[in-house]
């Protein structure tokens, strides 16, 4: 098997033109049989599509706080009836070099995401655009940095980029 150094893996993912049609053959064949090899390959995709994401001034908030069961908040007096139709806290999202997060709530009634975006300078979350990873469509926060979402799921896994507009 040849041996395939990072750096043509690098040149792969940038422009595979520059490489030799046998080269590209090679990479793409041990991508099917070589889990590792592909693993590397991901890798490296992530690290520029986060390089051309910084390039463009794209926030990415990963989970903060994993939770299993969400908390829920209660704004009146507690009773025993049932808060299905109340947004209970899920998780976390936060960029702490950008000092930038979001708070998610999920209503379990609508099955509807309710995200809040906070940062400490106000103007970072009026009318900011935010993409979830696998998603085509773009969400804009009000003028409260605030936004629904009910056409997704939201996890632990979820990735989330902000970017100003």
């Amino acid at each position: 098997m040849k041996v395939i150094s990072d750096e043509i893996l690098h040149l792969y993912l940038i422009k595979p033109s520059l490489l030799d049609l046998s080269t590209r053959e090679d990479i793409e064949n041990r991508k099917i049989k070589d889990f590792n090899f592909r693993k590397r390959i991901e890798e490296l995709q992530i690290f520029y599509k986060e390089l051309e994401n910084i390039n463009k001034g794209v926030i990415i908030l990963t989970p903060f706080k994993i939770k299993k069961e969400p908390d829920n908040y209660k704004l009146a007096a507690m009773n025993n009836s049932r808060y299905d139709d109340e947004f209970q806290y899920l998780t976390t999202f936060a960029s702490a070099e950008n000092l930038i997060m979001i708070r998610v709530h999920y209503k379990k009634s609508t099955k509807e995401y309710k995200l809040y975006l906070v940062s400490e300078n106000m103007d970072k979350v009026k009318n900011v655009s935010l993409t979830i990873q696998g998603s085509d469509k773009e969400y804009i926060t009000d003028n409260e940095g605030i936004t629904t979402i009910n056409d997704l799921n939201i996890d632990e896994n979820t990735i989330i980029s902000v970017k100003q507009l």
